[in-house]
């Protein structure tokens, strides 16, 4: 590598195109263009003696390499440009006009949109007081054209010589009147239909045609032949529709209280809007308002319902004292929520599956920015379609506050310079039990994208993480799952998998931070292409710039770069490294200054182990040997890593920890899938005598004990 990343970032700063961007800064103006354009564009290649493409049409101008534009100040003149008839050359091709433009026109005095044929002009123009269609019979009479409907009133209205007003077949009406079949006396406008394949009733519909595919026509019972469920004898679907064509609709498909559910859809009480297995089941009312068969067993303790006291969540936080609880439904909920300070609890309580607040791509969906602390606290929901590109924080952004999430998916929102999903900024939130996926933060300037923290974004903040799982986020900068800057976080039992990042850092990038993770995976993330203006990427699984975190029983496999830095890159950065296993990377430490500090470390089958360090391997308890893995990330009985880790540190069983993920005093607690379940990580295959109550499977969330294990 002939140059460093930050050493190019601070050039290109110098060349006025990179930078670290403000939290609200804006893109900045472009050159200075020679014409009054609506947008502006970057060269078509960054090489001197190449135009700048100033009319944004894809060309850059004649006079420099590779330009063919021979008008730069007009979007509609370039190579491959319509040819118009205005006199210019608008394809480039040293022609003005082609013959192909020319055209025939016809007088059209009466101006119908139809002329004759005598006086016809051939020209590009469009000459006043002609028409391009022709065939009109009366050029004095505007209501007569060949695209003029035929009226009863003895003239030939649309010129095809014949006045259509003749009774041919004798049924009493003409084709003037609506008569389709002048030549058969049973067919007319309003005759009785038959199923004989004739549409007798001149409607445009054979009605014996199965218009749906349900085999049965209209004559036939159909009541809805443009819906294949709907016919004469079909089963009745919960849809307060006639299915079965019996003329009626079923009591049970009717939402007889309003309150979105019906009987058939499982309500209870279709004569109280309160109760419905999407509702709230409250205490102290002897009342089963969700519907699941129990009262005041399952019943939560709420200040207030949505709905119910309030139809919008929002409503609800405005409205809650300090120390209420809100509790949510399920269903959709279409909104932007802002705690604006309250410490109450609002809480989804028939979980994330099946509360979801949609942000409307409009703004945050979430927002604490007014001093919240640890008592307020949102739980239970998935958060989704959040858009906030200037500052970050799609689903949910944090700035000053120190908030409690729980037991939440964030999923399918956007940033733009800063995280797509969880932003924090100057806020200590405790995060427990969070799924972060599908996020994206990313923005395009000057030829090259930017977007730090795809999945979670921490900077100046001290937020504490447990049980967390970021996977599939991407960040058009650095750390497609998560961005630490300036931090001193606490990670306990997170996962990072299957993130990209475009520069650096595709499932974690540190920056000038000191943070602290213990019993995390971080496996197949990548930096998968250039990020732009001549860079290589840097640091698969985790990217340290100017930062010295511990990472004790860590597991760092499967994670790729251009760069060859895998596992782990390092500039000017000192981690502590302990109990660690790095394994299956394309490249393992790659170090261009400082020095990371390995201790009981496995470096095992990566496409390179060490660049820019000495191998520790043989000091320190470090080793280098096949880890037996089995299940992905668990070690085999036999593996040589079992009980090989620091003597310090104890797994849960008192046994001196294992190397790997799995060792350490929290090897136990850790819910990687977060299906309630924590993962089994005795070394060796699931054994349920000797691992009661943990999960056989801990990256299936639809397996474990009693379901699958």
């Amino acid at each position: 590598m002939s140059t460093l990343p930050l050493l190019l970032a601070a050039a290109l700063l110098g060349a006025g195109c990179v930078r670290e961007p403000s939290e609200v800064e804006a893109a900045p103006e472009p050159d200075t263009a020679p014409v009054d354009t609506a947008a502006w564009c970057v060269p078509t290649r960054d090489l001197d003696g190449v135009g700048k493409d100033w009319d944004c049409d894809g060309y850059a101008p004649e006079g420099y390499v590779g330009g063919t534009d021979c008008d730069d100040a007009d979007p509609n003149v370039h190579p491959g440009a319509e040819e118009l008839c205005d006199g210019i050359d608008n394809d480039c091709d040293g022609e003005v006009e082609s013959e192909s433009l020319y055209r025939t026109w016809y007088p059209d005095d009466d101006a119908d949109g139809y002329g004759r044929t005598d006086g016809a002009v051939v020209t590009c123009e469009d000459p006043e007081g002609y028409a391009r269609r022709f065939g009109d019979c009366d050029d004095g009479d505007a209501a007569v054209s060949p695209g003029a409907a035929e009226l009863c009133n003895g003239v030939d209205d649309n010129c095809d010589g014949d006045n259509d007003e003749a009774d041919a077949d004798g049924d009493g009406q003409r084709v003037c009147d609506g008569d389709c079949d002048d030549g058969d006396p049973s067919v007319y406008a309003g005759a009785p239909e038959r199923c004989d394949l004739v549409d007798q009733n001149c409607d445009g519909v054979g009605d014996d045609v199965d218009g749906d595919g349900d085999g049965q026509g209209v004559c036939a019972g159909d009541c809805d032949d443009a819906d294949p469920t709907v016919y004469l004898g079909a089963t009745e679907a919960c849809d307060a529709r006639d299915n079965d064509c019996d003329g009626l609709v079923p009591a049970d498909e009717v939402d007889a209280d309003g309150d979105g559910w019906r009987i058939c859809d499982a309500d209870c009480d279709d004569a109280d809007a309160w109760v419905s297995p999407g509702a709230v089941d409250t205490c102290e009312n002897d009342v089963d308002e969700d519907c699941d068969g129990v009262a005041e067993v399952d019943c939560e303790a709420c200040d207030i319902v949505v709905p119910g006291d309030y139809a919008a969540i929002q409503d609800a936080i405005d409205a809650a004292s300090t120390g209420d609880v809100v509790c949510v439904g399920a269903g959709t909920w279409s909104e932007n929520l802002d705690f604006g300070g309250a410490a109450i609890t609002v809480e989804g309580v028939h979980g994330a599956d099946v509360t979801i607040i949609d942000g409307g791509a409009i703004d945050s969906v979430v927002r604490f920015a007014s001093g919240e602390g640890a008592d307020s606290r949102l739980s239970g929901f998935t958060l989704t379609n959040g858009q906030a590109y200037s500052y970050g924080g799609g689903g949910v952004y944090v700035y000053g506050s120190s908030p409690t999430l729980e037991d939440l998916v964030v999923t399918g929102n956007e940033g733009g310079w800063y995280a797509g999903g969880i932003y924090v900024v100057s806020g200590d939130p405790t995060l427990t039990r969070i799924e972060v996926t599908d996020n994206l933060a990313y923005a395009w300037y000057c030829a090259a994208s930017y977007g730090d923290g795809g999945g979670i974004g921490l900077r100046d903040s001290n937020a504490v993480l447990d049980d967390v799982l970021v996977q599939d986020n991407y960040a058009g900068y650095s750390g497609g799952g998560i961005y630490l800057y300036q931090s001193a976080a606490a990670l306990t039992n997170v996962t990072v998998t299957s993130n990209r990042a475009g520069l650096s850092g595709g499932g974690l990038a540190f920056w000038e931070s000191g943070d602290t993770l213990i019993n995390v995976r971080v496996s197949d993330n990548t930096v998968p292409s250039w990020w732009g203006l001549g860079s290589e990427p840097y640091g698969g699984g985790i990217a340290l710039w100017s930062a010295d975190p511990t990472l004790t029983n860590v597991l760092v496999s499967g994670n790729d770069d251009e760069l060859g830095a895998g596992a782990v890159y390092a500039y000017d950065s000192s981690p502590t490294i302990v109990n660690a296993l790095v394994t299956d990377n394309g490249g393992g430490f790659y170090v261009t200054s400082g020095r990371p500090s390995l201790a009981y470390c496995d470096v095992w089958d990566n496409r390179t182990s060490y660049t820019g360090m000495s191998d520790p391997t043989g000091t320190d308890g470090n080793v280098s040997v096949d880890p037996m893995l089995i299940a992905g990330d668990h070690l085999d009985a036999a593996s040589p890593l079992v009980d090989a880790g620091d003597p310090t540190l104890t797994d849960p069983d008192g046994s001196p920890s294992d190397i790997g993920a799995f060792g350490g005093a929290g090897a136990a607690t850790w819910d990687a899938d977060l299906d309630g379940w924590p993962a089994w990580w005795l070394p060796g295959t699931y054994d349920a005598a000797t691992s009661p109550g943990a999960d056989c499977d801990d990256e299936d969330a639809t397996v474990y004990p009693g379901s699958g294990c």
